[in-house]
């Protein structure tokens, strides 16, 4: 399993003691913590109104508030996705003409690179992240070329260092056998529909 989650969840408990508040202490802090992500994301690509509304949205929906309740691992991913496209894409806001990799833009391929990996770190539906940041670069690419090609390098120094981040991870699940399983169950779906099986979908 992707550890991060029960990492942190062992050090909490080894400063505040085992206790079921413990242990869904943790569950409570993510959920916070992703409202405040949320937060910072929405208002810094659709201003400050839709940033409450999307907020306030996620605070009183069922989902949200029932992750941060329960000790499971898969709500700490959307904070730090979260996050990871805030870093990812805000040079494409703050500076718009970037040719050349500035120490700042740098720093901001760097914690979007370590966001990334951090997400997947905790749960394995973070999977789908890099792919969606992939999916936006190919439409820059082919929609907004020069755009594309201001900012390939801040792209390229997040993915890279996202991939130096998360080698120990791949390494250790590829060595486990069966370590796949669980994807392969919850996948069943997508893969009947890569299969022409519509039906489970």
């Amino acid at each position: 399993e992707e550890p991060l989650f029960h990492y942190l969840g062992a050090g909490l408990a080894a400063l505040a003691g085992v206790s079921l508040f413990t242990v869904r202490l943790l569950s409570a802090f993510f959920g916070v913590f992703s409202l405040a992500a949320l937060y910072r994301f929405a208002r810094r690509f659709f201003r400050a109104p839709t940033a409450l509304i999307a907020t306030l949205a996620l605070a009183v929906s069922f989902w949200g508030l029932m992750f941060a309740r329960f000790k499971l691992r898969n709500l700490s991913t959307l904070g730090l996705m979260l996050l990871a496209f805030d870093y990812f894409l805000s040079p494409l806001i703050s500076s718009p003409h970037p040719v050349t990799l500035s120490p700042r833009h740098r720093v901001k391929a760097f914690l979007a690179g370590l966001c990334l990996a951090l997400s997947l770190y905790t749960y394995f539906a973070a999977r789908v992240v890099p792919l969606i940041l992939l999916a936006f670069c190919l439409y820059l690419l082919l929609f907004h070329r020069e755009t594309f090609r201001r900012h390939w390098r801040g792209f390229a120094l997040t993915f890279a260092f996202a991939a130096v981040l998360t080698a120990p991870l791949v390494w250790a699940v590829s060595r486990v056998p069966g370590g796949e399983a669980r994807l392969s169950i919850v996948g069943g779906p997508l893969q009947a529909l890569l299969h022409g099986d519509f039906a489970p979908v």
